[in-house]
């Protein structure tokens, strides 16, 4: 039997850290540039290179983009089923969620933007290369997410608060319309897909808030009659698929990112509703990915800074123009071992002292909390 709606689906961690491992082995491969339009934006049944095949297939195995949208969609289940826990009015509702969002994400980040100035002034003090400038001016407004100019990933978090009234809307209109209204509120995202100004122009919200909505409306109970019957070879089935889509699909292609939510949104409803003795879900809730799940937040963030020490040590030679594959591979094991320990530290003292905090704050007399 599937988890009861109130527990937490550990399943689900351990798909978020696999996804956060493998941004680290994207981007580890990716600091070659040349090969995003020379193999990445390229359908492998396109390429005429047995180097460039097996650069393809690496890179369909560690997607970056696959993985946000795995992101975005957890990210929208997790939320829904959040939001079904507040009873209160709709404005007691909505600040306690955004205040818990920010309280979240931010202490996290502005650790990260912390480490990133830190390694920036001590690489210009030793007159190294491989980091730009100390400038605290770019690492506050970056760790605010008002302005993403030094950490490329915290664009993601960008999208994560820009999704929060989107969310919000979606949560109250499925509450007044329970049989319509989150589906319609995604059908709303698709058509937004191409028509960015449904959504205000933000950025990347178009491309973006299906994921979310897809993740909120999976977290409807009244669909576990659909995913319950999968098996184990037609769970892996999914696996493959939502794997393997970009490998022989146009990259840039609306569809091929539609055709990616979708399968990610399936992926998920069948982990989360699906039964706990699939082998997949079992492999999923290993220690191991456990592990990784808890700390898929700040492993995300603080791979990047292990990323650019590694790349300003490799530079200097010419490993990645000979060997990429190579060089990719070991950049991506080498600093996912460093980042470990950094993000477990992070995760423990910044997430969940972030969450503890706000905690408390909720539980003061008088707190907004009490209102709900």
């Amino acid at each position: 039997m599937p988890a009861p709606a109130d527990s937490r689906n550990t399943a689900l961690d351990g798909l978020r850290g696999l996804a956060a491992l493998s941004v680290v082995f994207y981007h580890a491969l990716l600091h070659r540039e040349d090969l995003i339009a020379s193999v990445l934006s390229v359908p492998i049944q396109q390429l005429g290179t047995a180097q460039a095949i097996l650069q393809k297939l690496y890179l369909t195995l560690f997607n970056g983009h696959s993985a946000v949208l795995l992101f975005f969609v957890l990210s929208g289940l997790v939320l829904a089923r959040s939001l079904e826990r507040n009873t209160g009015n709709p404005l007691a509702t909505s600040l306690n969620f955004a205040l818990a969002r920010a309280f979240r994400l931010y202490p996290a980040l502005a650790f990260c933007m912390a480490c990133y100035y830190a390694l920036a002034w001590l690489y210009a003090w030793a007159g190294w290369s491989g980091f730009p400038a100390p400038d605290w001016r770019a690492a506050a407004i970056n760790a605010s997410l008002v302005d993403i100019r030094w950490h490329g990933p915290s664009t993601t978090l960008q999208g994560e608060m820009l999704a929060i009234p989107f969310l919000l809307a979606t949560f109250f209109i499925g509450r007044r319309f329970p049989a319509i209204g989150v589906p319609a509120c995604f059908a709303y995202a698709v058509f937004a897909f191409d028509n960015p100004w449904l959504v205000g122009w933000l950025p990347n919200m178009n491309v973006w808030l299906p994921a979310f909505l897809l993740g909120m409306l999976l977290a409807d109970r009244r669909l576990a009659p659909f995913f319950q019957p999968v098996s184990g070879v037609g769970l892996a089935a999914l696996l493959v698929l939502f794997v393997g889509l970009r490998a022989f699909t146009n990259l840039n292609a609306s569809t091929t990112s539609i055709g990616q939510i979708l399968l990610s949104g399936a992926l998920v409803g069948a982990v989360y509703h699906g039964a706990p003795q699939l082998a997949v879900i079992r492999l999923l809730n290993r220690p191991a990915l456990q592990f990784l799940g808890r700390i898929s937040y700040s492993l995300y963030l603080l791979n990047v800074l292990l990323l650019m020490v590694a790349w300003s040590v490799v530079d200097r030679t010419d490993w990645y123009q000979q060997q990429p594959l190579l060089t990719g591979t070991m950049v991506g094991l080498l600093v996912s071992l460093l980042s470990l320990p950094l993000a477990a530290f992070s995760q423990r003292v910044f997430e969940q002292g972030g969450v503890q905090l706000w905690q408390t704050l909720r539980q003061r007399p008088g707190a907004l909390a009490s209102h709900a």
